[in-house]
């Protein structure tokens, strides 16, 4: 099976407020931007970090990375598991292209 899922939705951030550095979630659990104009501040947002910037997400935005760390055991079919994220990720019919590897 799957292990880890590394994505935008699930990774940290480091920022420093009012003299702290404050380490929480890049995007608040189960809470996607609602709107054309937050999702625009957030990926603008992430932009300004290096530590993502051309890692998870695209210099220019329009590309992000998902992460998909299979199990490391003999048990499963690593073929078999990779074909049925292909076979998910494209029943949902996303806007723009995929890309797997």
């Amino acid at each position: 099976g799957i292990n880890t899922v590394t994505s935008l939705t699930n990774i940290i951030d480091i920022k420093s407020e009012d003299d702290l550095l404050v380490i929480g979630p890049l995007l608040e659990r189960q809470t996607l931007p609602p709107t054309p104009a937050t999702w625009q501040a957030f990926q603008a947002y992430v932009l300004t970090k290096k530590l993502y910037r051309e890692k998870l997400l695209s210099a220019d935005g329009t590309t992000a990375l998902v992460i998909c760390q299979l199990v490391d055991d003999d048990e499963f079919d690593k073929a078999t598991i990779a074909r049925s994220i292909i076979t998910t990720v494209n029943s949902l019919n996303l806007n723009g292209r995929t890309y797997f590897g």
